[in-house]
């Protein structure tokens, strides 16, 4: 995919339990279909996951994040994955109420050209 401006791009902040992180990565080796499909039907062109040690950052590529929110936590497939995904987190989407755990952005490169 080519990068296109017109995306928001959003990171996510999750914090894995030290002892979780090989369960977490291994969890993330079979993403339900229906999550995928619920980011693609939301406006996600691309979700990219990284960790280090216990911090887990997802970038988002998405038309609009507050509608890709909305579609999101709508679906109780989506709420069931975060459920699962919780066990290994001290922090982190929170399936009770689905809030995404959004860092700000306070510098972009692009911003300064």
């Amino acid at each position: 995919m080519t990068e296109n401006q017109d995306l928001e791009q959003v990171a996510i902040l999750q914090r894995i339990k030290p002892e979780m992180t090989d369960e977490y990565i291994e969890a993330h080796d079979n993403v339900p279909e229906s999550v995928i499909d619920a980011m693609v039907e939301g406006g996600v062109y691309e979700y990219r996951l990284f960790l280090r040690d216990e911090i887990a950052v997802g970038i988002i590529e998405v038309e609009d994040m507050e509608q890709f929110q909305e579609r999101y936590e709508s679906d109780p497939e989506n709420e069931e994955w975060e459920s699962h995904v919780e066990q290994f987190k001290t922090e982190g989407i929170d399936p009770d109420n689905m809030e995404m755990p959004v860092m700000e952005e306070i510098w972009s490169l692009s911003d300064d050209l």
